[in-house]
């Protein structure tokens, strides 16, 4: 699980009702997965949550945070917070199952498959 500290922003300053993300540190990206939308599982200052990793324009990288998200850890727009990430992945065995019932035994079954 990759952790560092980051701040809860605004997706866009002009929607001060909208999505709520934190900024992902550059060096981090690719021990992620890459600047690419992933599902991620972790915690905000050590209290569960998901959410979807989105590219920012001029090249950065974030995790979107949702309401309930925010409220459960205690957090606002503008806090700082302990974040540990990491990507979240469907079961192996329910992608097993599925590529048998399918007949396709020589797709690839990891998670990057």
């Amino acid at each position: 699980m990759t952790s560092f500290r980051g701040r809860v922003r605004r997706w866009r300053e002009d929607k001060p009702g909208g999505l709520a993300v934190i900024d992902i540190p550059p060096e981090l990206v690719a021990e992620l997965g890459g600047r690419r939308q992933m599902r991620m599982t972790g915690s905000l200052n050590g209290v569960s949550f998901t959410g979807s990793t989105m590219l920012v324009a001029g090249g950065g990288f974030c995790v979107g945070v949702s309401r309930a998200a925010l409220q459960a850890s205690g957090l606002s727009v503008g806090d700082d917070v302990e974040v540990r990430l990491e990507r979240a992945y469907r079961g192996a065995a329910c992608v097993t199952c599925w590529l048998s019932v399918a007949g396709d035994r020589d797709a690839p079954r990891g998670p990057d498959g």
